[in-house]
């Protein structure tokens, strides 16, 4: 059986489970997850990490440029940071100089902080795509980051069974990691073709007249899907939704599309009313036509499972130990 090795990952890097925005993402920018694992892959056995300023830049398919506010600086400035915390130290070399060859350890930043791993293979799949691997990496590490995992023994074995996949609704997880929504959805459409991330939704449900979209469930193991789905329809069914199915009326796909529309503008602080006048005249139609979806349509579940646990958000440890 091979063994997959990966990289530790500090969740800290892209999800902050108390809110307090201080992610490495939020404070570094969109870099630093390939900063990070670039350096771990490129540790020997030794310990030692050997790099150019160049290929790191290249690698993520960047153009290598020095000068005020290129990429090149962009990286140093950050490199700079993880130097004067620790994170990395030099043994020789400069790395402002983007030809010359650096030596240095790296300190991976987990601490006594909730980490993930980055499995290499996934990693390379990552880096050698043809999309913004910088975003690639962000969203892949976004899911594994918030991803519910089982509780170990000290032999490392499960102690419960959990189904390691996570929810969360569009608009949070766009936002964590600043970028769009209709970006958000290309880059998880291209990690499920590369075989790194799977998600899927139980459709549509309805509650007290209104229906919507369920939020999506994601996993990392294409096993775990089926289950996380399974979870996903018993929670709606405790809140008391009724669980519609799979089809989406254009109406709803229009709903949906403009009340994330003016959540986005609110947040920018944009005048929205033109919009919710349109939304609410939309759900207004919807209503009147009083669409009956039928029996056959309404989804069911044929395996009893058990009630969905809910993560324990881990304490955040200081942004850098």
């Amino acid at each position: 059986m091979d063994i997959r090795t990966f990289i530790q990952i500090p969740n800290i890097a892209v999800w902050d489970a108390k809110k307090q925005g201080n992610t490495f993402i939020k404070i570094y920018g969109d870099k630093i997850i390939h900063i990070l694992s670039y350096l771990d892959v490129h540790t020997d056995r030794l310990g030692i990490v050997k790099f150019t300023l160049e290929d790191m830049v290249s690698s993520c398919g960047l153009a290598s440029r020095s000068g005020k506010g290129n990429s090149n600086n962009q990286f140093a400035y950050i490199l700079d940071d993880l130097l004067s915390k620790d994170i990395i130290t030099i043994i020789s070399g400069d790395y402002k100089k983007s030809k010359n060859l650096v030596s240095c350890i790296l300190k991976m930043p987990v601490g006594k902080s909730e980490w993930f791993p980055m499995f290499h293979d996934d990693y390379k799949k990552i880096i050698d795509d043809n999309l913004d691997r910088l975003i690639l990496l962000n969203v892949y590490s976004y899911v594994a980051a918030r991803l519910r995992r089982p509780t170990k023994d000290k032999e490392g074995k499960a102690v419960e069974d959990i189904v390691e996949c996570m929810y969360v609704d569009y608009i949070t997880f766009s936002d964590d990691l600043d970028i769009t929504e209709a970006t958000l959805n290309k880059y998880l459409v291209q990690l499920r073709k590369l075989g790194i991330i799977y998600y899927d939704s139980i459709g549509l449900i309805k509650k007290h007249d209104y229906s919507h979209e369920a939020n999506n469930v994601y996993c990392l193991d294409k096993d775990m899907l089926p289950r996380a789905l399974g979870n996903s329809s018993l929670y709606y069914k405790e809140e008391g939704f009724t669980i519609l199915g799979k089809k989406t009326s254009k109406e709803m796909i229009a709903i949906n599309g403009l009340a994330s529309r003016i959540a986005q503008l609110k947040k920018d602080g944009k005048d929205t009313s033109k919009l919710e006048k349109k939304l609410a005249t939309i759900e207004k139609n919807k209503k009147a036509k009083k669409k009956v979806i039928p029996e056959n349509n309404i989804h069911e579940e044929v395996t009893p499972l058990p009630k969905m646990k809910y993560e324990n958000k881990p304490d955040i440890f200081g942004m850098f130990v």
